[in-house]
């Protein structure tokens, strides 16, 4: 199956407040640069999409995206739909393994592993 998203940013809307005025939320900023870093080593633009605990414009069994990424923060985990979100991409893969293969955490900041949403625990996770 041909994926039409090559990368899905999950991220709960409060994560992407912009700080001042005229400011980009951290979310937006992290996006640009990701998108830079992936141009350079792929050689072309991926199709990057983000989808907060507030939109509802991405396909909801989200079997359109390759790779997920989970914008991790309290915000996130405290938020319902970014874990149903996570456990609805983890549903429409058909292995355990390609979950593990295909999901990144991102911290936006600190949060131990015990307050992280069991699905993600075993995952690896990068500190921006």
């Amino acid at each position: 199956m041909k994926m039409e998203i090559d990368v899905l940013i999950l991220y709960a809307e409060k994560d992407n407040q912009p700080e001042g005025k005229n400011a980009e939320g951290w979310v937006s900023l992290f996006k640009k640069f990701f998108e830079s870093m992936l141009i350079q080593v792929l050689g072309r633009s991926p199709h990057i999409l983000t989808k907060s605990d507030n939109d509802s414009h991405i396909s909801p069994n989200m079997d359109n995206a390759l790779v997920v990424i989970a914008i991790m923060s309290e915000n996130f985990v405290q938020s319902e739909r970014c874990i149903q979100n996570i456990s609805l991409f983890e549903k429409t893969l058909s292995v355990k393994r390609d979950f593990i293969l295909r999901t990144f955490k991102v911290f936006k900041s600190p949060l131990p592993i015990q307050k992280q949403p069991d699905i993600l625990q075993p995952l690896l996770g990068y500190e921006m």
